[in-house]
């Protein structure tokens, strides 16, 4: 008795939830800041950035926090101390139909193996002076190892259970797309401040043509794809009250809408100083290429990337699980109908029984959670058939 009340205690603190506000805002603020962040100069200069473009990050600020909002309180309520089973698929089922559950997985698998894939290939060209420091050749397929040897470095990471354990690698991935933005914001001040011309002369309020608007505003908005790991970190958030979730939301999306305005008005800035007078997608492709502090926000980027991998793996890994386990529910199913039909004789009871006990709720397929070694091998499949693909990648263009 006493052995069997220490593995329901066991069980009860693993299910427990564990998170915090802060571990919640980061494993946020991880999948949603990272390599997009660098284009956000270009899509303020397109659209002008004194004015325009602050709006449009206005906009799509409060847009993502109202939609943020909707998807905790569509959420099941929380219930004593054991941890939340919501997921984005689960809330879209709810309020769709089993269609709207099968549209929603496949377009976060779809969103994050693009997500696993745009990664990689940025982090192969983050990682291009390393790897051509230490391999002989600068041929793309040892810049592919340099890659394949981070992916394997971040696979275990990967396996964990949820996404809370990931709490200080996020922090730290954080800190490091911190000190990208400011390598950027300086170089930006001190090329205007030198520039004989003013820094004044680069501002605009307006686009030059209307459709620039429509090139800028995807990248503002791709910025805040962090949807499906709302519900995720919401399952496992201690004490989720009213008032803790929405300082949650709100110093999450509001101080990332600070980091994107800081960044977009600083690299937008920084076209007076390009020959061109634009900057690219890219705005570290604007740097010279012996800067110093151009190789410290490759890596900085590189670690912020490779801390970003688990976010979009965990998400799909769990997805895929459970589409595993309906397939098998459903196989068992059609086993259980085939008999019924090939056993008619049996009374109507014991029939009856016998589909009781052999009908299985949907919402215990999604409480069912895979092995330590199950997840291990879902996530490393997804992942490196990811990194797979972008190996076979030339540019980054090509996967956005």
């Amino acid at each position: 008795q006493d052995g069997g009340e220490d593995i329901n205690e066991m069980e009860t603190e693993e299910n427990a939830r564990k998170g915090t506000i802060s571990s919640a805002r980061f494993n946020l603020l991880s999948t949603m800041v990272g390599g997009g962040s660098l284009s956000l100069p270009m899509a303020f200069q397109k659209s002008g950035n004194a004015l325009m473009a602050p709006l449009l990050l206005l906009l799509i600020t409060a847009l993502s926090d109202f939609v943020f909002r909707l998807l905790i309180t569509c959420a099941p309520p929380s219930v004593g101390i054991g941890r939340g089973n919501s997921s984005y698929g689960t809330i879209t089922e709810t309020a769709f139909g089993r269609r709207g559950y099968v549209i929603s997985t496949v377009l976060v698998f779809i969103m994050c193996y693009f997500g696993v894939v745009a990664y990689a290939v940025l982090l192969r060209d983050m990682l291009e002076p390393i790897s051509d420091a230490i391999f002989p050749s600068d041929s793309r397929l040892y810049r592919n190892i340099s890659m394949y040897i981070v992916v394997l470095l971040v696979t275990p990471l990967c396996s964990l259970r949820t996404i809370t354990s990931l709490e200080r690698f996020g922090a730290a991935g954080m800190f490091s797309i911190f000190i990208l933005g400011c390598c950027v914001v300086f170089r930006s001040v001190q090329c205007n401040y030198q520039h004989p011309d003013g820094w004044h002369t680069h501002l605009r309020l307006f686009p030059e043509k209307p459709m620039d608007v429509f090139d800028a505003l995807p990248i503002i908005i791709s910025c805040y794809f962090c949807h499906y790991n709302v519900p995720l970190a919401y399952n496992d958030m201690q004490n989720p009250t009213k008032q803790r979730v929405s300082w949650w939301l709100r110093s999450t999306t509001w101080g990332a809408a600070i980091y994107y305005w800081i960044i977009g008005m600083a690299g937008s800035m920084y076209g007076v100083c390009v020959a061109s007078g634009e900057v690219q997608g890219n705005i570290l492709l604007d740097f010279g290429e012996n800067d110093p502090l151009l190789l410290v926000g490759r890596l900085c980027l590189a670690f912020t990337l490779s801390m970003a991998f688990p976010l979009l793996v965990i998400p799909a890994r769990d997805v895929i699980w459970i589409s595993m386990c309906e397939l098998v529910n459903g196989s068992a199913r059609s086993n259980v109908e085939s008999n019924e039909l090939e056993e008619p004789l049996l009374d109507a009871e014991e029939g009856q029984d016998d589909e009781e006990n052999n009908e299985i709720p949907s919402a215990s397929i999604h409480d069912k959670q895979p092995t330590f070694r199950q997840r291990q091998l879902v996530a490393a499949v997804f992942f490196w058939l990811g990194a797979a693909l972008a190996s076979c990648v030339t540019s980054i263009e090509i996967v956005w």
